[in-house]
This record gives structure tokens, sequence and C-alpha cells, in this order.
């Protein structure tokens, strides 16, 4: 799908635990070809940058570079953001939102709550739920209780079985 080579396998690794980001699973980047899927990824252009299933490639080396699951990749912040914000400005929902985790809880990003918003907003109107429930997260933050709620339930029109986002609104409903 991007390119001779490229495989990965779905694996058990986990994000851990953020502020408001549950566990998500991990694909097993061992078996990533990074040099494949960063050459499928710097070939989209025009039409092709804004297909989901090639904007893969983009997610996928992104994600490598952040370097959460491999001892394998360096850890290179620039080339993460890189690869995730074109992934996510072409409508990637996914990687708008693992770039806002990225800036709150990665120690090759330099913190930034300010960035991390900006990422679940785009993540938000790519239909991202986890980027939907960091902007209940956020809007909560801010003293926005209505916002927040809004944006969980957003949560779980896009992802009806989303414990996090049913446990937060749940919650806020009580106050």
């Amino acid at each position: 799908m991007f390119g001779r080579g490229l495989t990965f396998l779905a694996g058990a690794a986990f994000f851990g635990a953020s502020l408001y980001l549950p566990p998500l699973a991990a694909q097993d980047d061992e078996t990533v070809d990074l040099a494949a899927t960063e050459k499928a990824c710097n070939r989209l252009k025009g039409k092709a940058a804004r297909d989901p299933v090639k904007l893969e490639a983009c997610h996928i080396a992104g994600r490598s570079y952040g370097g959460r699951y491999n001892g394998v990749t360096e850890r290179d912040a620039v080339k993460s953001e890189r690869y995730l914000a074109k992934a996510c400005n072409g409508g990637l929902g996914k990687s708008c939102s693992l770039l806002s985790w990225y800036y709150l809880d990665n120690s090759a990003f330099e913190s930034s709550s300010e960035k991390s918003r900006e990422w679940d907003a785009k993540g938000c109107e790519a239909n991202d739920a986890t980027a939907c429930s960091g902007m209940g997260y956020w809007s909560k933050t801010d003293g926005d209780i209505e916002a927040a709620k809004r944006f969980y339930r957003r949560a779980l029109e896009l992802k009806p079985d989303y414990e996090y986002a049913k446990k937060k609104l749940a919650e806020l409903e009580a106050e």
C-alpha cells in the first residue's frame, strides 16, 4: 500500500496515560521500512495529499520519529512534526491528536499546551474522536463546561464506544 517493503503489524504496546488521552494501541514500529514510508509520504502532492489511505505513510513516519515505541529510530521532533502535520493538514485526524499528545507528553518535543490545543482543534475538525475529547479537556480547563460537553458528545458521535469520553461527559453532567 505504501511502497515495497513496508509492513507493519498491530502490536500490544501502549502510549500510557496523559492528561486526557486513554492508552492508544500501537503498531510495532520495528517492522516499518522507514525509508520507504518517508518516500511514500514525500511523494504525496495535490489530491493524493488528501487521501487518508496514502496519508497513513506520513502518520507512520511521524509516529516513528516521535520515538514513542521503538529503540531503533532516533527521536527527531522536527521530522515527526513535519510528517504528522502533513497527515493532519491532509485531513487525517489521528495525526492531529497524536501531535497534540506529543506536545503534552513527549520529551522529544518542547512542551506546549497552546500547540497541543491547536492540533486538537484541527483533529476534531477532521472528525477524530480523540482530538474532540482533547478539545473537551481544553474547554473544561478554560471553565467552559457547555463547550466541553459539546466536544465530548461529538467524540461519542464519532466513536460511540469511547469510554473515556463517556466518563468525562458523565462527570460534567453530574456537576
